[in-house]
């Protein structure tokens, strides 16, 4: 996702004011800083990445595998319309999703680009999960409340990579 948000530039900054490595948009950086106790810079890589990763994972258990990837890019609402309205998604969300799907791997990008009045059928058509397990919108960093993210109980949105055993 870096190499196509950003190419890796940390202080990237796109024509719609999206920033850093994981192009945040700035109402989202404000809403995941303070749910995430994140500091004041979003440029800096580790928060950026943090709070991007944190709203890939609400967007997940919001859309499911597919959809996640088109309302990173198009935007929640936007892609809310599509659901609602079957109105085609942009062609730069088209394309976009095209490329990370096509980075993983995965043959799923066709269902995504299609432009079918059939729209709730694209939130869930992935076999298998991008993410570890099942999640709740609870244990994923964030959660939405309204309209904004709020903090979520602080365990789930990492998966240990290993135990320490003391002597």
């Amino acid at each position: 996702m870096l190499r196509i948000e950003s190419a890796g530039d940390r202080q990237a900054i796109s024509s719609a004011g999206a920033m850093g490595l994981m192009q945040i948009m700035p109402g989202t950086w404000r809403d995941l800083r303070h749910a995430l106790s994140l500091g004041a810079d979003p440029f800096d890589p580790h928060d950026n990445i943090v709070a991007g990763a944190a709203y890939l994972r609400w967007l997940h258990d919001r859309y499911g595998d597919v959809g996640f990837l088109a309302a990173y890019n198009a935007g929640p609402g936007r892609y809310d319309e599509h659901l609602a309205t079957g109105r085609p998604l942009p062609d730069e969300t088209r394309a976009y999703v095209a490329a990370v799907v096509g980075r993983m791997g995965d043959d799923a990008a066709p269902t995504v680009l299609r432009q079918s009045p059939d729209a709730h059928s694209v939130a869930r058509t992935s076999a298998e999960n991008l993410f570890v397990g099942p999640a709740q919108a609870a244990t994923s960093g964030v959660a939405m409340a309204g309209d904004s993210l709020v903090p979520a109980p602080p365990a789930g949105l990492f998966v240990p990579t290993g135990w320490r055993h003391e002597p």
